[in-house]
């Protein structure tokens, strides 16, 4: 147990920190439209759609990363190691992930109303990471 534990806040320690976590995603994400990520381009929306949960989620993140041509993308990691495999683990990421583009699209909506009825409308791209459990 301690060992998990141990491992846990070491990952939250880079997912929360804004410079280890540019570093994480400049070194060890290949997707081109990130590289270049500085801190400042980094914001945390774990306070928005974390607490939605009602068990604790100590460990789980959404970041909104601004691009350089201003399009945001989201980055969200489930980091939880345990002895065994949750499967429920898709599920909840798919619950992140629906949770945080319906935000978007209500975001859309107040800055232009109808606009997300637009066929020129899009969603952002969102980038899910667990630690494989």
């Amino acid at each position: 147990m301690k060992n998990r534990k141990l491992k846990d806040d070491c990952f939250k320690l880079v997912f929360d920190e804004p410079q280890l976590f540019a570093e994480f995603i400049n070194d060890y994400v290949p997707i081109d439209i990130l590289k270049g990520t500085t801190p400042e381009d980094i914001e945390d929306m774990s306070e928005r759609f974390v607490p939605l949960f009602q068990d604790s989620r100590d460990s789980d993140t959404v970041k909104r990363i601004r691009l350089k041509n201003k399009q945001p993308f989201y980055v969200i990691t489930i980091v939880e190691h345990q002895s065994q495999v949750n499967f429920r683990t898709c599920i909840k990421m798919l619950q992140y992930i629906t949770l945080v583009l319906s935000d978007y699209e209500k975001e859309a909506e107040k800055e232009k109303e109808n606009s997300t009825f637009l066929k020129s409308f899009t969603y952002p791209p969102v980038l899910p990471l667990n630690d494989g459990r």
